[in-house]
């Protein structure tokens, strides 16, 4: 089933724990539990770990000239990770843009 999530993260950020936090859910709220429910728990679990990845790299390649980010992850899991009639493919998207930069030193 189709997810979607995002964060706010400063160069301080924690990536790996504020990515958990925000699929685990907080505020009643979860997309692990969604995922869960429709089956795909385990197949949109493994797309945030690689997310995790991706993100530490391109918060790497910005370099510190900036301040704060929004993450936007979104994406679909099949049950099993397979083709689905009537289903979307999987797929996994992380966007992150940049909201405040560093003051010129």
């Amino acid at each position: 089933m189709s997810y979607s999530f995002g964060l706010t993260i400063t160069p301080d950020t924690d990536l790996h724990a504020a990515v958990d936090l925000a699929f685990n859910g907080t505020g009643g709220y979860s997309v692990r539990l969604g995922q869960q429910q429709n089956g795909t728990e385990t197949e949109a679990a493994d797309a945030v770990e690689a997310v995790k990845i991706a993100l530490l790299s391109l918060v790497t390649a910005l370099g510190d000239s900036w301040d704060e980010a929004n993450v936007s992850i979104s994406g679909h899991a099949n049950p099993g990770n397979v083709e689905r009639s009537g289903w979307a493919n999987d797929c996994v998207t992380v966007s992150l843009s940049v909201t405040k930069y560093s003051a010129p030193s």
